[in-house]
């Protein structure tokens, strides 16, 4: 069975109350496999909010992670929780902190109930069938309580693992990819309701994915890495202003059709699909002018132009892209 956060425990530890505005402090990381340079001197922090850590497949994300749960030890640089060293103090940390990671391994014939309160008691935590009713309904799988895991959807079994992440109520929550296995719906599911348990128990998160248009709902930053680097930080509008970028959403009365016209103009560096009848097209901001003389060409076809943030997919192509 994969490693899995449980957080605060109940018996032997006070709850922990952290007194520094930053849960988590990152300062010049870097680690090594081999000859191969995983991570490259990362620094980011991360306060009570929810961050997307992003980037393509290799880009250190999950490295950083296990770094975090002081799974392994950075060559350089230094990385605490609530204050305390990551390698130095990580089972003060893993007694404190959820963790979803992206492959998780259940008992298949137990029950979900018995499941969580297995899981609570690895960590001399206390947890009777009221409260796992409770965490079972905050995430909405209350009616798989007393079915075995081996028969729950993937959708059900996701939101399974999200609830051992958050027994005992931790401050930090890290998940890695947590919705590869689910379908769109699923997807904007869950998000929601890691968005609910943000503001409703002041839980933060830090969650590595890749889909990105999904993660802006609930994000209030995001961290761009690549190749081991961290390219870039902030929300998308801050990041959109350090390049250079700009945007406008087009409603249109057939989508396809100006989609085509519109990805010919060769200012354009984005363009994407929102709806049946809108699209988001992303250029250089000093071409502003001329992008939107090359619409004005086409404006039978288009019901309304404004100006907006480039989303976050738009982004992230265009930081990856100057590398």
């Amino acid at each position: 069975m994969s490693y899995i956060g449980c957080n605060i425990l109940k018996l032997k530890y006070p709850f922990f109350n952290v007194s520094s505005k930053m849960l988590v402090e990152v300062d010049k990381l870097v680690k090594r496999y081999g000859r191969t340079l995983a991570v490259k001197e990362v620094t980011f922090s991360i306060g009570n909010e929810v961050i997307g850590l992003i980037g393509p497949n290799g880009a250190g994300k999950t490295t950083i992670l296990k770094i975090l749960l002081g799974l392994i030890k950075a060559d350089e640089g230094r990385a605490t929780i609530f204050g305390r060293d990551c390698w130095e103090d990580s089972l003060y940390i893993r007694q404190r902190v959820g963790v979803l990671h992206e492959k998780i391994y259940f008992f298949d014939q137990l029950t979900v109930e018995r499941y969580l309160k297995f899981i609570a008691s690895l960590y001399d935590m206390e947890i009777n069938e009221l409260e796992v009713f409770r965490i079972l309904c905050e995430l909405g799988i209350s009616n798989v309580r007393d079915r075995k895991i081996g028969t729950l959807s993937a959708g059900e079994l996701q939101r399974l693992g999200l609830a051992q992440a958050i027994i005992g109520r931790p401050q930090l929550v890290l998940l890695d990819e947590p919705t590869s296995n689910l379908d769109p719906i699923g997807r904007r599911d869950f998000l929601n309701k890691i968005e609910t348990l943000h503001n409703d128990d002041n839980t933060a998160f830090l969650i590595c994915s890749h889909v990105l248009h999904e993660l802006e709902q609930i994000c209030d930053r995001f961290i761009i890495m690549h190749q081991g680097r961290v390219l870039a930080q902030g929300v998308p509008s801050e990041i959109s202003e350090e390049y250079g970028l700009a945007g406008y959403e087009v409603v249109c009365k057939e989508l396809e059709g100006v989609k085509r016209k519109i990805s010919r103009i060769s200012q354009i560096k984005d363009v994407i699909v929102l709806s049946r009848n809108s699209l988001v097209i992303t250029f250089d901001r000093k071409a502003k002018l001329e992008v939107k003389n090359s619409i004005e060409e086409i404006k039978d076809e288009i019901i309304e132009i404004r100006e907006v943030s480039p989303p976050v997919e738009a982004v992230f192509k265009e930081v990856i892209s100057r590398g």
